[in-house]
């Protein structure tokens, strides 16, 4: 249409997944992936909370991350340079977890370390398990259209800062950033985790002149 009348939208976008592979790959040692390195788009990575693996024949196996940690799935800008490039991910939502086995040889992909989501056969899958910075990134949009329908005259930027100053970072991320010595290593923490984790409950009550 004409470019005048044209919607304004609100690009959310996944920062990428580190590849799968039978050894634990660092997340600061892979690069988010283009075009999530755009600085007005909302760019989502993942954390998880997901450390309890209920899937039969995998007892003694361990969740790779902690909770509160970033997802094992999740690249990272630590790698880009600093002062010419944006701080991404913006924020971060549940990705999952992998497991390891106890002789640290082999990685999987567990149903007790995902999530849950519709499934393409109504009749047969109702549900499956959903993971990743894919994941992450519907809960981040699902978010976003949570709030435009709440406030459907806000501008996509404004949808944008108030997920982004809604986010806090969780315990383990702040041990990390506590035990940064430099101001150096505390922007390569940025870089993993961004702002951290929205709340909808938050952005709400910042979108109405409440301290959030």
């Amino acid at each position: 249409g004409d470019e005048e009348q044209a919607p304004n939208r609100l690009f959310v976008i996944s920062a990428g997944n580190i590849p799968p592979a039978m050894k634990l790959i660092a997340n600061e040692d892979v690069p988010i992936e283009d075009p999530a390195q755009a600085w007005n788009a909302l760019t989502v990575g993942g954390y998880t909370n997901k450390t309890q693996i209920a899937d039969e024949g995998y007892e003694d196996w361990d969740a790779i991350a902690e909770a509160g940690d970033i997802s094992p799935f999740s690249s990272t800008s630590v790698t880009w340079p600093q002062g010419r490039s944006p701080f991404k991910p913006d924020i971060v939502f549940e990705a999952g977890n992998r497991a390891v086995s106890p002789q640290k040889t082999e990685m999987l992909t567990l149903e007790s370390l995902s999530l849950l989501t519709t499934g393409e056969n109504s009749g047969t899958h109702t549900l499956k398990p959903f993971y990743a910075t894919s994941a992450a990134t519907a809960q981040g949009a699902r978010m976003a259209a949570m709030l435009k329908a709440s406030y459907s005259d806000f501008w996509p930027e404004t949808v944008r800062a108030l997920m982004i100053h809604s986010a806090e970072w969780t315990p383990k991320m702040l041990q990390q950033l506590n035990g940064a010595g430099s101001m150096t290593a505390r922007y390569q923490v940025l870089r993993k985790y961004g702002h951290g984790v929205p709340s909808f409950e938050r952005a709400v009550a910042s979108a109405i002149n409440h301290c959030a």
